[in-house]
């Protein structure tokens, strides 16, 4: 009874689109793993790269990182799936294209987060582990990298709902998350408003579960440095 009374409340297109709806979010929750799993660590390297490479490495990677921060995500897909593949002749599905625009963003974006808390740590860190004859390799993973990485977590969030939103954008090259799922179904259905309606709820309701989560990391985190 209490079943009946629920779905003759709900509107008709979400009783028959609900599983493509959830498709198309899990579609967007998957291009974000992909942007944070790929683009996170790439970014830490960009970092150490900018900071403490060789000038023929950083150069190249700056200039990389500039482009990328400056120029709109929606061009950077454009290139990537529709003008690459003709100027090197090489293929690419809406899937792969959107895991590399996505990919290469955020590791741009987590760089300048990463290499803005590297910056602000006091400079007798290192020079503390040169007399202790701390390597290289030990300084930037054991003891640089975390506490930047921890100091940077607010911006590091930030970044994370902000490629969350970004990846309606895929859209326009035909990858088949939220934003498109909801367009093609609000075509079959001639209820935009509705469907729409119900997205903006989808997207929110996500946005604050991502939201909610990164703040109990950077909460457990912050503890576990301070033990």
């Amino acid at each position: 009874m209490m079943f009946s009374i629920l779905t003759d409340l709900l509107p008709d297109f979400l009783l028959r689109y609900w599983p493509a709806l959830v498709s198309g979010a899990l579609v967007s929750l998957k291009f974000l793993a992909w942007a944070i799993a790929i683009g996170f660590p790439a970014g830490m390297g960009i970092a150490v790269i900018q900071l403490n490479g060789p000038a023929l490495l950083r150069l190249p990677v700056i200039a990389l990182v500039e482009m990328v921060r400056n120029t709109p995500l929606l061009v950077q897909l454009w290139w990537i799936h529709f003008a690459i593949p003709i100027l090197f002749g090489a293929r690419s599905s809406p899937e792969v294209s959107a895991a590399i625009g996505l990919a290469l963003s955020s590791a741009c974006y987590f760089s300048e987060n990463i290499r803005g808390g590297l910056l602000a740590l006091p400079e007798g860190q290192r020079e503390a582990a040169t007399g202790l004859g701390i390597g290289r390799w030990c300084l930037w993973t054991r003891i640089l990298l975390p506490q930047a990485i921890i100091d940077t977590l607010p911006a590091s969030a930030n970044t994370v709902l902000s490629f969350f939103k970004a990846t309606s954008i895929l859209s326009v090259i035909a990858v088949p998350e939220l934003m498109m799922t909801a367009m093609r179904i609000s075509s079959r259905t001639a209820d935009p408003i509705g469907v729409l309606t119900t997205m903006t709820l989808i997207y929110a309701v996500l946005g604050g579960g991502i939201a909610f989560a990164l703040r109990r990391l950077e909460a457990a985190l912050m503890l576990r440095s301070r033990r």
